[in-house]
């Protein structure tokens, strides 16, 4: 049914509690997956003037080339923990929108499930915030397995 799942994961643990749903799905209908990273970017703009030079727009973009780095190696110590369990992995790490990339790459890679988890956000904090399931959910054409980071009936624990 379902041959290749994307699972997005952002760093956190409370991300990674869509793995082992995902390993699941993955060894019952022996599926591909693709873990994404991505490492969200916020348009910003940037006025040069008194105070401000070159060396200031190296030392972001060292940044932003620092956190893909890091990135691809918190996936690939995922894949690690999933390595002889007969899975085919895939790791893919982009930057951007978030809601956008994991709509636009589960097209790339030809997914059929996404695979997340939800935090669960509501009033100001979703306000403040937005919700990438949310905005997954809306956008993708394919179907999207949201797990929550809270346990069922814990509406008083906020994610830390």
């Amino acid at each position: 049914m379902f041959k290749h799942m994307l699972v997005a994961l952002d760093g956190s643990r409370f991300a990674e509690r869509a793995l082992q749903p995902a390993l699941q799905i993955a060894l019952r209908f022996e599926s591909r997956v693709t873990f994404l990273r991505v490492v969200a970017t916020e348009p910003q703009a940037v006025v040069m003037g008194p105070g401000i030079n070159m060396g200031a727009l190296d030392m972001m973009g060292q940044a932003y080339e620092h956190e893909m780095e890091e990135s691809e190696g918190y996936l690939d110590s995922i894949r690690r923990q999933w390595s002889g369990l007969g899975i085919p992995v895939r790791l893919e790490v982009t930057r951007g929108d978030p809601t956008t990339m994991i709509v636009d790459t589960a097209a790339a890679v030809d997914a059929d499930l996404i695979v997340m988890t939800t935090h669960g956000r509501s009033g100001l904090s979703r306000l403040i915030y937005g919700s990438v399931a949310e905005g997954v959910l809306r956008s993708s054409p394919i179907p999207v397995l949201l797990i929550p980071v809270k346990p069922s009936g814990d509406h008083n624990e906020e994610p830390a």
